[in-house]
Protein backbone atom coordinates (compact mmCIF):
# COMPACT_ATOMS: atom_id res chain seq x y z
CA UNK A 1 0.00 0.00 0.00
CA UNK A 2 1.22 3.51 -0.84
CA UNK A 3 0.11 6.78 0.75
CA UNK A 4 0.41 9.81 -1.51
CA UNK A 5 0.71 13.39 -0.34
CA UNK A 6 0.57 16.27 -2.81
CA UNK A 7 2.10 19.61 -1.83
CA UNK A 8 1.85 22.82 -3.82
CA UNK A 9 5.14 24.68 -4.09
CA UNK A 10 5.15 28.08 -5.79
CA UNK A 11 8.33 28.69 -7.73
CA UNK A 12 8.67 32.30 -6.63
CA UNK A 13 12.45 32.20 -6.51
CA UNK A 14 12.63 31.16 -10.17
CA UNK A 15 10.36 33.95 -11.31
CA UNK A 16 12.30 36.46 -9.25
CA UNK A 17 15.50 35.32 -10.88
CA UNK A 18 14.01 36.01 -14.28
CA UNK A 19 14.71 32.54 -15.63
CA UNK A 20 12.62 29.71 -16.95
CA UNK A 21 12.45 26.89 -14.44
CA UNK A 22 13.68 23.57 -15.77
CA UNK A 23 10.71 21.77 -14.24
CA UNK A 24 7.33 22.26 -15.86
CA UNK A 25 4.90 21.80 -13.00
CA UNK A 26 4.62 23.95 -9.83
CA UNK A 27 3.39 20.86 -7.98
CA UNK A 28 5.68 18.69 -5.88
CA UNK A 29 4.35 15.25 -5.09
CA UNK A 30 5.84 13.15 -2.31
CA UNK A 31 4.92 9.49 -2.02
CA UNK A 32 5.93 7.61 1.12
CA UNK A 33 6.08 3.85 1.04
CA UNK A 34 4.75 1.93 4.04
CA UNK A 35 8.07 0.15 4.60
CA UNK A 36 9.49 3.57 5.60
CA UNK A 37 12.77 3.14 3.73
CA UNK A 38 12.27 5.60 0.89
CA UNK A 39 10.17 8.56 0.01
CA UNK A 40 9.74 9.39 -3.65
CA UNK A 41 9.86 13.03 -4.68
CA UNK A 42 8.27 13.81 -8.05
CA UNK A 43 8.43 17.27 -9.56
CA UNK A 44 7.39 17.57 -13.18
CA UNK A 45 9.50 14.98 -15.02
CA UNK A 46 12.11 14.88 -12.25
CA UNK A 47 12.02 11.96 -9.83
CA UNK A 48 14.23 11.92 -6.74
CA UNK A 49 13.97 8.71 -4.71
CA UNK A 50 15.27 9.55 -1.26
CA UNK A 51 16.58 7.18 1.38
CA UNK A 52 15.42 7.65 4.96
CA UNK A 53 18.74 7.19 6.72
CA UNK A 54 17.35 7.64 10.22
CA UNK A 55 14.09 8.77 11.81
CA UNK A 56 14.06 9.53 15.54
CA UNK A 57 11.47 12.31 15.49
CA UNK A 58 9.35 12.99 18.55
CA UNK A 59 7.03 15.54 16.89
CA UNK A 60 7.78 17.96 19.69
CA UNK A 61 8.40 21.01 17.52
CA UNK A 62 12.16 20.65 18.08
CA UNK A 63 12.83 17.89 15.55
CA UNK A 64 15.58 18.49 13.01
CA UNK A 65 15.49 17.74 9.29
CA UNK A 66 18.90 16.67 7.96
CA UNK A 67 19.48 16.31 4.21
CA UNK A 68 22.68 14.65 2.97
CA UNK A 69 23.95 15.19 -0.60
CA UNK A 70 26.36 12.59 -1.97
CA UNK A 71 29.38 13.19 -4.20
CA UNK A 72 29.81 12.97 -7.97
CA UNK A 73 29.50 9.40 -9.26
CA UNK A 74 27.88 8.14 -6.04
CA UNK A 75 24.28 7.72 -4.92
CA UNK A 76 22.15 8.08 -1.81
CA UNK A 77 23.20 4.71 -0.36
CA UNK A 78 26.69 5.99 0.51
CA UNK A 79 25.27 8.70 2.76
CA UNK A 80 24.32 6.28 5.54
CA UNK A 81 28.00 5.44 6.09
CA UNK A 82 30.06 8.25 4.56
CA UNK A 83 27.97 11.04 6.11
CA UNK A 84 26.67 9.18 9.14
CA UNK A 85 25.93 12.37 11.07
CA UNK A 86 23.97 12.05 14.31
CA UNK A 87 23.50 15.18 16.45
CA UNK A 88 21.89 13.16 19.24
CA UNK A 89 18.64 15.10 19.11
CA UNK A 90 15.33 13.95 17.54
CA UNK A 91 15.59 14.23 13.77
CA UNK A 92 14.86 12.69 10.40
CA UNK A 93 17.81 12.25 8.04
CA UNK A 94 17.07 12.08 4.32
CA UNK A 95 19.52 11.20 1.52
CA UNK A 96 18.19 12.15 -1.94
CA UNK A 97 19.44 10.62 -5.17
CA UNK A 98 21.36 13.01 -7.43
CA UNK A 99 19.31 14.81 -10.07
CA UNK A 100 21.61 13.78 -12.96
CA UNK A 101 22.03 10.15 -14.00
CA UNK A 102 25.58 9.26 -15.06
CA UNK A 103 24.92 5.54 -15.48
CA UNK A 104 22.75 2.88 -13.87
CA UNK A 105 24.79 2.94 -10.66
CA UNK A 106 25.95 6.53 -10.21
CA UNK A 107 24.50 10.01 -10.05
CA UNK A 108 25.52 13.64 -9.88
CA UNK A 109 23.84 16.88 -8.84
CA UNK A 110 24.80 18.88 -11.91
CA UNK A 111 26.92 18.50 -15.03
CA UNK A 112 30.53 19.69 -14.86
CA UNK A 113 33.24 20.43 -17.40
CA UNK A 114 36.89 19.66 -16.73
CA UNK A 115 39.16 22.59 -17.55
CA UNK A 116 42.89 22.24 -16.98
CA UNK A 117 43.37 21.22 -13.36
CA UNK A 118 39.93 22.34 -12.25
CA UNK A 119 36.24 22.09 -13.06
CA UNK A 120 33.74 24.57 -14.45
CA UNK A 121 29.99 24.71 -14.01
CA UNK A 122 27.74 26.56 -16.40
CA UNK A 123 25.77 29.40 -14.78
CA UNK A 124 22.43 28.13 -16.12
CA UNK A 125 23.20 24.61 -14.88
CA UNK A 126 23.99 25.96 -11.40
CA UNK A 127 20.77 27.96 -11.34
CA UNK A 128 18.71 24.95 -12.38
CA UNK A 129 20.34 22.84 -9.69
CA UNK A 130 19.65 25.43 -6.99
CA UNK A 131 16.02 25.79 -8.12
CA UNK A 132 15.54 22.03 -7.97
CA UNK A 133 17.24 21.75 -4.59
CA UNK A 134 15.19 24.56 -3.07
CA UNK A 135 11.93 23.02 -4.31
CA UNK A 136 13.04 19.70 -2.88
CA UNK A 137 13.88 21.24 0.52
CA UNK A 138 10.58 23.11 0.63
CA UNK A 139 8.67 19.92 -0.13
CA UNK A 140 10.45 17.90 2.55
CA UNK A 141 10.07 20.66 5.11
CA UNK A 142 6.31 20.84 4.52
CA UNK A 143 5.90 17.07 4.34
CA UNK A 144 7.58 16.52 7.72
CA UNK A 145 6.22 19.72 9.28
CA UNK A 146 9.70 21.03 10.11
CA UNK A 147 10.46 24.72 9.62
CA UNK A 148 13.56 26.03 7.85
CA UNK A 149 15.09 27.09 11.15
CA UNK A 150 15.41 23.39 12.02
CA UNK A 151 16.83 22.26 8.66
CA UNK A 152 20.49 21.26 8.13
CA UNK A 153 21.86 20.56 4.63
CA UNK A 154 25.03 18.45 4.50
CA UNK A 155 27.16 17.57 1.47
CA UNK A 156 30.30 15.70 0.45
CA UNK A 157 32.50 16.61 -2.55
CA UNK A 158 30.16 17.76 -5.36
CA UNK A 159 27.31 17.66 -2.85
CA UNK A 160 29.37 19.95 -0.61
CA UNK A 161 29.95 22.35 -3.49
CA UNK A 162 26.19 22.49 -3.99
CA UNK A 163 25.53 23.02 -0.27
CA UNK A 164 28.10 25.83 -0.06
CA UNK A 165 26.59 27.42 -3.19
CA UNK A 166 23.15 27.29 -1.55
CA UNK A 167 24.52 28.79 1.69
CA UNK A 168 26.07 31.67 -0.25
CA UNK A 169 23.19 32.45 -2.57
CA UNK A 170 20.18 31.53 -0.40
CA UNK A 171 21.26 31.50 3.26
CA UNK A 172 17.63 31.63 4.41
CA UNK A 173 16.86 28.13 3.08
CA UNK A 174 18.25 26.35 6.16
CA UNK A 175 19.51 27.04 9.65
CA UNK A 176 22.87 25.39 9.06
CA UNK A 177 24.96 24.12 6.16
CA UNK A 178 27.82 21.61 6.14
CA UNK A 179 30.31 21.19 3.29
CA UNK A 180 32.95 18.42 3.53
CA UNK A 181 35.73 18.02 0.94
CA UNK A 182 33.97 20.52 -1.30
CA UNK A 183 34.76 23.71 -3.17
CA UNK A 184 33.23 27.08 -3.97
CA UNK A 185 31.64 27.49 -7.40
CA UNK A 186 32.43 31.22 -7.55
CA UNK A 187 28.89 32.57 -7.23
CA UNK A 188 28.31 36.26 -6.64
CA UNK A 189 27.97 37.30 -3.01
CA UNK A 190 25.11 39.41 -1.64
CA UNK A 191 26.16 43.01 -1.09
CA UNK A 192 24.46 43.05 2.31
CA UNK A 193 26.23 40.84 4.84
CA UNK A 194 23.08 40.94 7.02
CA UNK A 195 21.77 38.15 4.75
CA UNK A 196 24.04 35.76 6.65
CA UNK A 197 23.01 36.72 10.19
CA UNK A 198 20.76 33.71 10.80
CA UNK A 199 22.69 30.93 9.07
CA UNK A 200 25.97 29.18 9.79
CA UNK A 201 28.28 27.09 7.65
CA UNK A 202 30.67 24.30 8.68
CA UNK A 203 33.46 23.59 6.18
CA UNK A 204 35.80 20.65 6.72
CA UNK A 205 38.73 19.94 4.43
CA UNK A 206 41.62 17.50 4.22
CA UNK A 207 45.21 18.74 4.33
CA UNK A 208 46.07 16.08 1.74
CA UNK A 209 43.06 16.67 -0.52
CA UNK A 210 44.29 16.77 -4.13
CA UNK A 211 40.90 17.33 -5.74
CA UNK A 212 40.70 20.78 -4.14
CA UNK A 213 43.83 21.81 -2.27
CA UNK A 214 43.59 23.09 1.28
CA UNK A 215 45.30 26.30 0.13
CA UNK A 216 42.54 26.90 -2.38
CA UNK A 217 39.79 26.12 0.10
CA UNK A 218 41.24 28.32 2.85
CA UNK A 219 41.40 31.18 0.34
CA UNK A 220 37.70 30.65 -0.44
CA UNK A 221 36.89 30.62 3.28
CA UNK A 222 38.73 33.91 3.87
CA UNK A 223 36.75 35.55 1.06
CA UNK A 224 33.43 34.26 2.37
CA UNK A 225 34.17 35.35 5.93
CA UNK A 226 35.13 38.80 4.64
CA UNK A 227 31.67 38.93 3.05
CA UNK A 228 30.08 38.33 6.44
CA UNK A 229 29.45 34.60 6.41
CA UNK A 230 29.56 32.78 9.76
CA UNK A 231 31.91 29.87 9.08
CA UNK A 232 33.36 27.15 11.27
CA UNK A 233 36.39 26.04 9.25
CA UNK A 234 38.41 22.98 10.25
CA UNK A 235 41.26 21.18 8.54
CA UNK A 236 42.02 17.46 8.93
CA UNK A 237 45.06 15.32 8.18
CA UNK A 238 43.43 13.26 5.42
CA UNK A 239 42.84 13.20 1.64
CA UNK A 240 39.52 13.68 -0.22
CA UNK A 241 37.44 11.65 2.24
CA UNK A 242 35.27 12.01 5.35
CA UNK A 243 36.76 10.68 8.59
CA UNK A 244 35.27 9.42 11.82
CA UNK A 245 36.66 12.47 13.63
CA UNK A 246 35.03 14.77 11.08
CA UNK A 247 31.65 13.06 11.43
CA UNK A 248 31.90 13.44 15.21
CA UNK A 249 32.85 17.12 14.92
CA UNK A 250 29.92 17.86 12.61
CA UNK A 251 27.47 15.97 14.84
CA UNK A 252 28.61 17.92 17.89
CA UNK A 253 28.59 21.23 15.99
CA UNK A 254 24.97 20.69 14.91
CA UNK A 255 23.96 19.66 18.43
CA UNK A 256 25.53 22.76 20.00
CA UNK A 257 23.67 25.09 17.62
CA UNK A 258 20.36 23.38 17.01
CA UNK A 259 20.02 20.54 19.50
CA UNK A 260 17.70 20.17 22.45
CA UNK A 261 18.95 21.14 25.87
CA UNK A 262 19.93 17.51 26.56
CA UNK A 263 21.88 17.05 23.32
CA UNK A 264 23.60 20.41 23.76
CA UNK A 265 24.77 19.37 27.21
CA UNK A 266 26.06 16.03 25.91
CA UNK A 267 27.88 17.71 23.02
CA UNK A 268 29.45 20.26 25.38
CA UNK A 269 30.60 17.48 27.70
CA UNK A 270 32.07 15.48 24.78
CA UNK A 271 33.99 18.50 23.54
CA UNK A 272 35.41 19.25 27.00
CA UNK A 273 33.01 22.02 28.00
CA UNK A 274 31.93 22.73 31.56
Amino acid sequence: MIRTHTIMVLLAHSAAAGCAHSLESPKLEITRFDDGEYINVEHGELTSPSLIVRDTRENSGRDLLLIGLHGYGMDERQIATLLNIDPGTPHVYIAPRGFVELDSHSRAWFDIQFEGHGIAVDTVVRRQFLDRLMDYLDGLSEFFGIDRDRVVVIGYSQGAAGVIDLAISHPDRAAAFVGLAGTVLEPSLPANSAAYENSVLFIGHGLRDTAVTVTEMSRHVDRLQDAGMQIEYREYDMPHVVSTVQRRDVSEWIALRLGTDESEAEASKASGGD
